[in-house]
């Protein structure tokens, strides 16, 4: 066979099926564990109908508990922030 199947090389092994991602960072809709532009055009993306949010709460950057383009906008305030604060050092 081209690949060991000796059972003991798979001791350290974990399979997740149908698994979610999760994440409670706020802004962080795709779930990777940061708040990027990639969360940005996500949302941007699903607000058009054209994406899927992992993480749909984390979205919500006003707190009002309804996901639109005013949290699309805050979270480019908060994004242009933080680059702002990485700038300046």
């Amino acid at each position: 066979s081209e690949y060991d199947t000796d059972p003991s090389v798979m001791d350290k092994v974990t399979v997740h099926f149908n698994a979610k991602r999760q994440s409670s960072l706020l802004g962080d809709v795709n779930a990777d564990g940061q708040f990027t532009v990639a969360d940005m055009v996500l949302l941007q993306k699903w607000l058009i109908g054209k994406g899927i949010l992992h993480s749909p709460d984390n979205g919500d950057m006003n707190g009002d508990g309804i996901l639109n383009s005013w949290d699309l906008v805050r979270m480019r305030r908060a994004l242009l922030e933080v680059q702002e604060q990485e700038t300046l050092g």
